[in-house]
């Protein structure tokens, strides 16, 4: 049950709608989902990072690497490495090894 005047919030200082005891209406939100401690609003959950194990290159960096794996590494007989090979070789899982691979198809030029 918000109003539609503008303040600026007790809370964080930012301006938005009311949202009712001083707080904009995120703030207000928090305080209310959080149980409305006497205590005031808690504070805000930290930001999310990277998931555990993600070894936090670019999507694209990684999708280079296997290319590059799967181009110079070859089985003794002197055939290609396998994409499961050479997914593990770039630390991802076979599934996206076989998403990297079909996207690399895809984007070579037929000319």
């Amino acid at each position: 049950m918000s109003s539609s005047r503008i303040i600026t919030c007790a809370c964080c200082g930012k301006t938005g709608r009311h949202g009712g005891h001083g707080y904009r209406d995120a703030c207000y939100q928090r305080w209310v989902t959080a149980g409305r401690p006497d205590t005031g609003l808690p504070p805000p959950k930290p930001p999310r990072g990277r998931r555990p194990g993600s070894p936090g290159r670019a999507r694209l960096e990684r999708m280079a690497d296997f290319a590059m794996v799967r181009r110079t590494r070859t089985t003794p007989d002197g055939d290609p490495i396998s994409i499961a090979q050479a997914a593990a070789a770039v630390g991802v899982s076979a599934r996206t090894g076989q998403r990297y691979a079909n996207a690399l198809k895809n984007r070579k030029n037929p000319r």
